[in-house]
């Protein structure tokens, strides 16, 4: 059973398979969330299933001004903010050189853009002590060939992340990095079956409800980096400290993955993307 509402919260990407999965955590923790995301239909769903528990604010992530209108939204019905989860992300599958133009744009703006226009825009009515919590990705340690903007954006955030933990440690607020392998949402699959890196199946994809856990263990403490699962963590950092091996080594690594990539995507034959889910060909949404 929920608690009384005692604290807000805003989650992006708000209905995505981790929201989906962090959401009831929160609201059990006293929590009333404002739900960005693109998706009218998800978001629905989610205000269906949660009630006055929470809001829903549709909204593009590459419009900044849309964005700062929903963020005033969430503001007149908050008040104050207790804990900003950046959650939403997206990835262009394929050669950087054959991408269309206008999705390194795009990519940049929902992945990076959007999550420092937000903490910019809400941290001065986050209240102390408060959080945010940034998702990032393994792939800011280790980059992904044939997702190289998807990779570039990761490690800017993760840096950005790391310097502002720092900065916001005076204000009694902290800020956190979640660094999750591929995780095992609907838009795995659309990615894989656009012939996405094996990378992503070095391990078993991970149960989005596994990532909603650390992602409110981060809200709760507060350190600077979370990895999931931490084992990917040491052979992504042996590839940062020698960055020399990577072209040697990531052949050998992808083909590890090969054979677990092909049996997820022979057990999820038959399964359909959800209704309303708003991404274009080639791209993927946590």
């Amino acid at each position: 059973m929920a608690q009384a509402v005692t604290k807000t919260a805003i989650v992006t990407g708000g209905a995505g398979g981790v929201a989906r999965a962090l959401v009831p955590m929160l609201i059990a923790d006293a929590y009333r969330v404002a739900l960005i995301d693109v998706n009218t239909i998800g978001l629905a769903k989610m205000v269906a299933a949660h009630g006055d528990n929470v809001i829903a604010l549709r909204c593009d992530l590459t419009d900044l001004s849309a964005l700062t209108a929903a963020l005033e939204t969430a503001r007149a019905a908050f008040g104050t903010l207790d804990l900003l989860i950046n959650n939403a992300g997206v990835t262009t599958t394929g050669p950087f050189v054959d991408v269309d133009p206008a999705s390194i744009t795009r990519d940049i703006g929902i992945n990076l853009i959007a999550p420092l226009h937000i903490i910019h825009t809400v941290a001065p009515w986050i209240r102390s002590p408060g959080a945010i919590v940034n998702t990032i990705s393994l792939a800011s340690i280790a980059p992904l060939a044939g997702s190289s903007v998807y990779s570039a954006t990761k490690f800017a955030l993760r840096g950005f992340n790391i310097a502002l933990h720092m900065e916001m440690k005076p204000r009694g607020i902290t800020v956190s990095g979640v660094l999750p392998g591929a995780i095992d949402t609907p838009m795995l699959l659309k990615e894989t079956r656009e012939g996405a890196t094996a990378l992503n199946f070095l391990g078993n994809p991970l149960p989005p409800e596994k990532v909603a856990k650390v992602i409110l263990r981060a809200a709760k403490e507060g350190r600077v980096e979370y990895y999931i699962p931490y084992s990917e963590r040491i052979l992504s950092s042996l590839a940062l400290f020698f960055p020399a091996l990577i072209p040697t080594i990531y052949p050998w690594f992808e083909k590890m993955g090969v054979k677990r990539k092909e049996a997820y995507l022979a057990s999820r034959a038959k399964d359909l993307l959800p209704e309303g889910t708003p991404i274009p060909e080639g791209e993927r949404a946590l």
